[in-house]
């Protein structure tokens, strides 16, 4: 049985997939890891060759506002290239936070990559 006990140290993982930045997000975003998550999710979207960006939250076990920041600022990133940000697996519990923010208009949510990648390239040559 899997329980929580505490804090999770954030773990990011950062790549590029067929020209796409992808960042993988596991463990806690905070005020204190905010910092390593958006240098992170910049230096993947100077390194893409195409506009967009993943997200993978699928391990994400908390997320504040600050960490919403960094998402906000790489879609303004992205739209300011002509791209787009998607999020993969996102928890129920963030899910609801950008409902209720309105930032799922902005930052929509798929369940898996492939979708992700099938709406971000249908932006091609927007």
């Amino acid at each position: 049985m899997n329980r929580y006990v505490g804090p999770q140290p954030l773990r990011v993982a950062t790549w590029v997939d067929h020209e796409r930045g992808v960042v993988e997000v596991a463990g806690e975003v905070d005020v204190y890891t905010t910092p390593e998550l958006r240098a992170a999710v910049a230096e993947v979207q100077e390194k893409a060759q195409r506009p967009h960006l993943v997200v993978l939250l699928g391990e994400l076990t908390f997320c504040d506002s600050s960490g919403l920041g960094v998402l906000v600022g790489a879609h303004k990133r992205a739209v300011m290239a002509g791209g787009r940000v998607a999020l993969v697996g996102t928890r129920e519990n963030l899910l609801r936070i950008l409902r209720v923010t309105g930032l799922a208009k902005l930052l929509p949510t798929f369940e898996g990559t492939d979708a992700a990648f099938t709406w971000l390239d249908s932006w091609a040559g927007r």
